[in-house]
């Protein structure tokens, strides 16, 4: 079973809140456990106001369950499942066709967040403490070594008194926001994805250079070798490699330190971030969506061109409008403010999940989640997509080569396709809450001003509504 968390990301929903109480069973059942306030659509992936419990990496797929302990699915060729097995033999790389529960994150410890890589995953823990496993070459895993780990393995440390409050891992690199809203990364620094001005790759959790006179960040991304920071104004910063406009600042030029993207558009904000492999794509206040970096079609806007500043995709549907997204190797996938899923570009291995293999300019539905059946949380690996849907089962689809979509098969899937089960768990008093703004949307603005107040002293400039994120109104 995979627990879900309080989320604010933008609802964009109106007036009632519906809560259904279903009867008390003995009955073990092979769902993912709800608590009583569970994600509203729109859990959001590297946010401070979200514990993400599902996470797409190249080829592996990591989850959360609700007693904390981390399990994973898919290509384990460098110890990424932390099940305490990897692979010798690389021409033939282990994998896990289905759910697999990795080894202990430390005596008493759980697991509250997680962040699949491409070759690693990382994991917030309940005292806030950092736990990873995989490839280590560059120090992606941030133990102050360069030695692969097949089993969760501690950070080292994050700073006096520090703890982490959202985790992001990128190809090589990994990034975290801390409890006071600064960032720090470690791992491949290359192209300056760890933002601290040099390109020194960091076996230690490295603090970033300043995100600007009195910025911290909500939201934090890892992409393939930049990173992209939502600041408590509700702007972007970037860092890293440039060469495919992937930072939006108008430019091809490489930061080493973070630096803002151009304007969003007249009046706009951001209120969620996701770094692709080369590009990057934001949700905006009024629940469009803006792309910008390389474009085989995952820009959104109808064409291939590359854009270095922020670009409008097409339109989400009638009246849609998006709630998370997730940014890929080539693709990209939105959660809509019905449930529904939308994704746009490359769709080799049936990655957009629209029956076919056709790639998309614009955002085109996926195919039905299942008879009466929406998504609240979604994650994009390299060549696949996973959804945790309402009733708190998985479904994935796209490339299948090692497993990643978890269903005991290698096979491919062009259509959303339940995983195998996550575990039997007895479940009681099983509630479930639809998130539709009302009285759970004023707790989850609140909240989020609480944060923002703690660290500022001061309210925001504006009166938040109901349709935002907030703390930004």
């Amino acid at each position: 079973m995979l627990a879900l968390s309080l989320s604010v990301a933008p609802t964009l929903f109106t007036e009632e809140l519906e809560v259904t109480t279903l009867e008390e069973t003995a009955e073990s059942l092979n769902v993912i456990s709800l608590s009583p306030l569970l994600n509203g659509p729109g859990s959001q992936e590297g946010s401070i106001f979200t514990d993400t419990k599902l996470s797409s990496g190249g080829q592996h797929t990591c989850a959360i369950l609700d007693d904390g302990t981390v399990s994973c699915w898919g290509s384990n060729l460098y110890g990424q499942l932390g099940d305490g097995i990897e692979n010798t033999r690389r021409n033939r790389p282990e994998t896990r066709l289905v759910p697999t529960l990795t080894t202990s994150l430390g005596t008493g410890r759980t697991a509250v967040a997680i962040s699949s890589g491409d070759y690693h995953t990382c994991a917030i823990l309940d005292d806030g403490s950092v736990s990873c496993w995989g490839e280590n070459s560059d120090g992606r895993l941030g133990d102050g070594t360069t030695t692969q780990r097949n089993t969760p393995t501690q950070t080292s440390s994050l700073g006096t008194g520090r703890t982490a409050v959202a985790i992001s891992s990128g190809v090589y690199h990994t990034c975290a926001i801390l409890d006071d809203g600064t960032v720090s990364c470690w791992g491949n620094n290359g192209d300056g994805q760890l933002g601290d001005g040099p390109t020194t790759n960091r076996s230690t959790p490295t603090q970033t250079s300043s995100l600007g006179t009195g910025r911290t960040a909500v939201a934090i991304s890892s992409g393939g070798f930049h990173t992209c920071a939502l600041l408590d104004d509700a702007s972007v910063s970037c860092w890293g490699y440039n060469g495919d406009g992937q930072l939006g600042d108008g430019t091809n030029t490489d930061r080493s330190t973070p630096a803002q993207t151009s304007s969003l558009g007249t009046g706009r904000t951001a209120v969620a971030i996701s770094s692709g492999d080369r590009y990057t794509c934001a949700i905006l206040d009024d629940g469009s969506v803006s792309c910008w970096g390389y474009n085989w079609g995952n820009i959104g806007d109808g064409t291939t061109i590359q854009r270095n500043t922020p670009t409008q995709t097409s339109s989400l549907g009638t009246g849609r409008t998006a709630v998370a997204i997730t940014s890929a190797d080539m693709h990209t996938c939105a959660l809509l403010d019905d449930g529904s899923v939308s994704c746009w570009g490359r769709n080799w291995g049936g990655r957009l999940g629209d029956g076919t293999t056709t790639d998309r300019y614009t955002p085109a539905p996926t195919s039905s989640l299942g008879t009466n059946r929406t998504a609240v949380a979604l994650s994009s690996g390299g060549g696949h997509n996973c959804a945790l849907l309402d009733n708190g089962t998985v479904s994935c689809w796209g490339r299948n080569l090692s497993g990643e979509l978890g269903d005991g098969t290698q096979i491919n899937r062009n259509t959303p396709t339940p995983t195998a089960s996550l575990g039997i768990t007895p479940k009681s008093n099983y509630i479930e809450v639809m998130l539709l703004g009302g009285a759970i949307g004023v707790l989850l603005i609140v909240l989020g001003i609480i944060f923002v107040l703690k660290r500022k002293g001061a309210p925001p400039e504006t009166e938040p509504t109901l349709t935002r994120l907030s703390p930004y109104g």
